[in-house]
């Protein structure tokens, strides 16, 4: 086996190890001596990998092996194809693990590291709905005397780019703008330009600053298409979610003030 087919053959085994090994604990979190659950059947079940587990020995409960047993038949693949020998002697080291960050004994990094991932996207939702409802409700900005200003609340509709019916006429369209905007939103360079230039909305929060913004991006782009390894601790995970939180309460306050928007 080459080098290169033998790295990317561990990388897949190192992330379906940490997979079935976390979902193993957590579905069926009895003693490896006891007996298959029903609801650990039940969970099988619900992911159609129950048939694929075997019947012969109720004692037997692998989740990895019935993966590795579906895998193997969807794929018409060979043992020697599903599982990459542990090394090889073209490798100085394991590429696979090292890329991945996962493997069984890895299981809480790539537990975190998931996570850590999942939070910075759901820090880019917030801040690409919050754009979709200032294009929709404040396309000009605030118009007119300070006396006239009203607080507007964002609607659920305007996030989910569904019309309100009212009397059988849609009540809401999303901006045509935001058809062109789309796009440049989902980039956080492009989306933040925007809200800075044409709301005067910026994001500058206490304690951060970009370059540390930055570093994060880079380990989630790492992560994401399996460049290197990356090593987060619980600790790293919460500062994460610390600075999500308050770049949630930054703009909340922001559009409040400046855009008389309830976001």
């Amino acid at each position: 086996m080459s080098i290169i087919s033998w790295a990317a053959r561990r990388q897949i085994e190192a992330l379906s190890d940490s997979v079935s090994l976390t979902l193993g604990y957590i579905s069926n979190p009895t003693n490896s001596c006891n007996m298959r659950s029903s609801a650990y059947n039940g969970f099988l079940q619900e992911h159609g990998l129950l048939d694929y587990l075997s019947t012969e020995d109720e004692m037997d409960h692998n989740l990895q092996e019935a993966m590795g047993a579906y895998i193997r038949e969807k794929g018409n693949f060979a043992i020697r194809e599903h599982k990459a020998p542990s090394q090889i002697n073209d490798a100085s080291y394991d590429f696979g693990q090292e890329r991945s960050g996962a493997g069984w004994n890895k299981l809480a990094n790539f537990v975190i590291t998931s996570a850590f991932v999942r939070l910075l996207g759901a820090t880019e939702t917030f801040e690409t709905d919050m754009l979709k409802a200032l294009l929709y409700y404040r396309p000009n900005g605030l118009l007119g005397p300070d006396a006239e200003q009203i607080d507007v609340k964002a609607d659920e509709r305007v996030l989910r780019e569904e019309p309100k019916m009212e009397n059988s006429t849609d009540f809401y369209e999303y901006p045509p703008v935001w058809t062109w905007l789309r796009k440049h939103a989902y980039t956080n360079t492009e989306r933040r330009k925007i809200l800075k230039n044409v709301f005067k909305l910026e994001n500058k929060i206490d304690g951060y600053n970009n370059s540390h913004i930055d570093e994060w991006y880079e380990m989630r782009n790492a992560i994401a298409h399996g460049r290197k390894i990356v090593e987060l601790t619980l600790k790293d995970y919460c500062d994460v979610e610390t600075y999500s939180i308050k770049v949630v309460s930054h703009y909340e306050e922001e559009c409040k003030q400046k855009m008389r928007l309830i976001i």
